[in-house]
Formats: structure tokens, sequence, C-alpha cells
């Protein structure tokens, strides 16, 4: 028998099995009504219930530049049920969870898609200094009909990014020139935990190369510090802070003031717009997050065009 046939006579077949129903008991049944509804109208309120969902949804925060979070599900595509799987895709979706203590997730929309049989995935929320809340779900599309169904949907536990949020560069002296007194103010999204765990003790080394380093340590000029640099102003004389102090432990403010200074104990300042971008892992926030360094997207660095 061709296939065209065979369709036929199962599609008969049905018929007549709905007349029998029909005439045996006056109604077409429930279960049958249910199935044709959800196979025929994708976007009705039973859709895939058919369909294998995500499972074992986990989520945590990538390692450096600390500016994804890693997403880790079972695929629905792995069901030994129903056969063949009818899993074809999966679809992330996100929402804002906000700024507060905790996550407080609104409207979810959709985020991204990847294959039926993806496991993981590393994504950058659109809200940087927010709660990421992210789902995910399986779809299925025949390749002869528009739409698709979507499955039931697994959560993943909401991640917050510790990223700096504002940078000042205060004056307290003489305008223009960095001296004892001076103050870098650093605010961030969330409380942050002890500098170099309880030592509240800074180095800030002023390079005539355009840098100023801060460490917990004495880098030469141009190496990598363990916290961060400031760029984008001209500094007219070496210089180094190396007893400069810290407050603000279990704040969202990290103020550095300048002390110890070396040498004439002042380095002049041009105008500019100056950056802060983290470049170690010497300050965390009380949750235990290490801080976003990322100097491309996404951007967490920090700017001003004040001077000291």
């Amino acid at each position: 028998m061709s296939p065209r046939a065979r369709k036929w006579a199962a599609a008969a077949a049905v018929v007549a099995l709905v007349a029998g129903g029909t005439l045996a008991f006056g109604q077409v049944t429930g279960t049958f009504a249910i199935f044709t509804s959800e196979v025929e109208n994708q976007n009705n309120v039973f859709d895939g219930s058919w369909i294998p969902a995500p499972s074992a949804a986990t989520s945590s925060l990538d390692g450096s530049p600390y500016s994804q979070e890693h997403l880790a599900w079972t695929s629905g595509n792995s069901a030994g049920t129903p056969s063949p799987n009818p899993v074809t895709g999966q679809t992330i979706y996100y929402a804002d969870g906000g700024t507060g203590a905790s996550a407080s997730c609104g409207a979810y929309g959709a985020f991204s898609t990847t294959t039926a049989a993806a496991t993981t995935a590393d994504i950058t929320g659109t809200n940087l200094g927010d709660w990421w809340c992210f789902e995910v779900f399986s779809t299925s599309a025949a390749a002869t009909t528009s739409g698709s169904w979507t499955s039931g949907v697994a959560t993943f536990t909401a991640r917050q990014l510790f990223v700096t949020a504002t940078f000042d560069q205060h004056n307290v002296t003489t305008a223009n020139t960095a001296r004892n007194g001076d103050q870098i103010i650093l605010t961030f999204n969330q409380n942050r935990g002890a500098w170099n765990g309880g030592n509240g003790t800074a180095d800030v080394r002023f390079c005539n190369t355009g840098r100023v380093q801060i460490s917990t340590t004495n880098p030469a000029c141009g190496t990598t510090t363990n916290f961060g640099v400031i760029t984008g102003q001209t500094v007219g004389t070496n210089m180094t802070c190396n007893t400069s102090t810290t407050a603000g432990n279990g704040t969202t403010t990290l103020t550095i003031t300048l002390a110890g200074c070396s040498g004439a104990g002042t380095s002049a300042i041009g105008a500019g717009t100056a950056t802060f971008t983290p470049t170690g892992t010497i300050l965390a926030a009380s949750a235990g997050t290490n801080l976003c360094s990322s100097a491309a997207a996404p951007v967490c660095t920090a700017t001003t065009t004040d001077r000291f």
C-alpha cells in the first residue's frame, strides 16, 4: 500500500472511531478533544504537556572577568519517552530581578535560543548591576507546521554580579594635585567585604605614564595590580602612597585616603576622563562574589571627570 493510501486508511479509521463513540455515547470523548486541541493549536493553555521539559537547573557566576552567569541543566531531549523524542530546540527566557537584597523577578521574555541537546549556556544579562533571572523551555516545531509547542519551564537560581557603580577622585587639599588626604571613592551595587582580609592599608602608586595603580602590595608601574587601575588623565610625577587607608567595610562604598606619599608628596593630575578598571580579586562582595573586571561587553569599568 502506498504512503498516501496508508494515510487515507488511518484517517478513515479515526473518523470511524469518533463516529462510533458519538453514536454510542452522544459526544466526542474529552481525551480526544484535549489531544486534538493541543496538537492543532500551538498556543493554547495545554500546549507542550507532551514535550519533555528541561530539569535539574543550576546556575553560578563564571570566573575571571566575572561578567557572566553559567547555566546548566538536563535537556528534555534526553528523555526516553515519548519516542521519537519531540524536542527540536530550547529557548532561554530572562527577567530583570531588580537591585534589592534578593531577586524580584519581573516579566520573563525570550532571550536566546539553543539546540535541542544543549545542557549549558554562559550568558550576560542586560541589566548589569541587577539580579539576573533565567528560565529554559523545550520547544517542538514540525517542519510542516508554523509555530511551535512549548514545554514546562526549568527555573535557575537568580545571580547578581558585583560591579562598580560610581567612581570619584575627591580633592581635599590643593586642586588638580594628588597628595596626602585626597581620596578615591568607589561605590558598588551591593555591600562589599573586607579589604585585604581585614587589613585596611592600601598602596596607591602614581605613574607618569598616566596610570594610578591601586593594590595591597607595591607593584612596579605598568604591572598588574590585585585591585585596579585608573587611566585617562596625565600624571605629573611618580609617587607612591603606600600607607593609604580604607573605610566602608560592609557597605557599598570603598573610600581610599592617600597617606604616606613619597618624595615631594605631590603629583599633578591633568584634565580628562579617568577610568577605573578592576584588575584583581582582593575585594569581593559580602556574598563572596569577585568584582567584575571586564573591560569589554559587558563593561564593568567606571569613569569620572573629577581631579584630585
